[in-house]
């Protein structure tokens, strides 16, 4: 461990889903430099599981990150019993795909309850004054069981399959947490992986046009159906299974 890594040893850290994934592979990258990690989401074995697996003092909570009260319970428990936090990661997210007409309105609500509302309830305060920064990830797709579920369904691997290289590529989730886990150290207002991600800025303003006119040539096969949420962390997250900040059985 260099000297830089050392900065983080001994802190205490929150990371939202962190039960699989790539917020597994961030609370691993923390713990490896020394971060003791609070994991919260909804999948409370597997969020156990991870939990004892890491080599630091690491405890998990079961909650749903969209419902404030439960994550203020939350907040409250892991100071009482970790001390304070100096890192939160939130990491949390669903995703679905293909024709918006046919998704499930429960579904495509659910998402962004979880990647909008939920990250802004994991983050609820103006800190600047107390002397802590925030950054964003900007990451391309990761291999994570999210992604390998997009691609069976043919909308996914049209969309991908016409992005140009490298705008396709996979890369590993020890890749990109090592990233996140290396701007944390960092104090970075943002990082971008893979760095070619960064150029993509310059061009955002046109990329809604773009990405109009391929969709129109290239996604209106009658096949293209709504996916739903995708993965099992999709699937654990579903408006079916979540109840008054809870988990209940899928009866799917």
């Amino acid at each position: 461990m260099t000297d830089h890594e050392r900065l983080l040893s001994g802190r205490t850290a929150v990371v939202t889903g962190g039960a699989r994934g790539l917020g597994k592979a961030i609370a691993k990258e923390l713990a490896a430099r020394g971060v003791n990690v609070a994991l919260l989401g909804l999948e409370e074995d597997a969020l156990a599981r991870t939990a004892t697996e890491l080599p630091t003092v690491s405890r998990s909570w079961p909650v749903d990150i969209t419902d404030d009260d439960a994550m203020v319970h939350a907040a409250e428990d892991v100071h009482r019993l970790m001390g304070p936090v100096s890192i939160v990661v939130a990491n949390a997210g669903v995703a679905e795909a293909g024709p918006f007409l046919d998704s499930d309105p429960a579904s495509w609500r659910r998402v962004i309850e979880v990647n909008l509302i939920g990250s802004a309830v994991t983050a609820r305060a103006e800190t600047a004054p107390c002397g802590v920064s925030v950054g964003i990830a900007y990451l391309n797709w990761i291999d994570t069981d999210m992604i390998r579920d997009a691609d069976r369904y043919t909308v996914m691997r049209k969309l991908r399959s016409h992005m140009p290289q490298p705008a396709h590529a996979v890369s590993s989730v020890e890749h990109m947490a090592h990233r996140v886990v290396t701007s944390v150290e960092r104090r970075a207002s943002s990082v971008y992986a893979p760095g070619w991600l960064r150029s993509s800025q310059l061009v955002r303003g046109v990329l809604p046009g773009v990405i109009t006119q391929v969709a129109r040539r290239k996604l209106t096969h009658s096949r293209y159906t709504a996916t739903g949420l995708l993965g099992a962390g999709g699937r654990a997250a579903g408006p079916a299974t979540v109840r008054n900040g809870g988990r209940t059985a899928d009866p799917r």
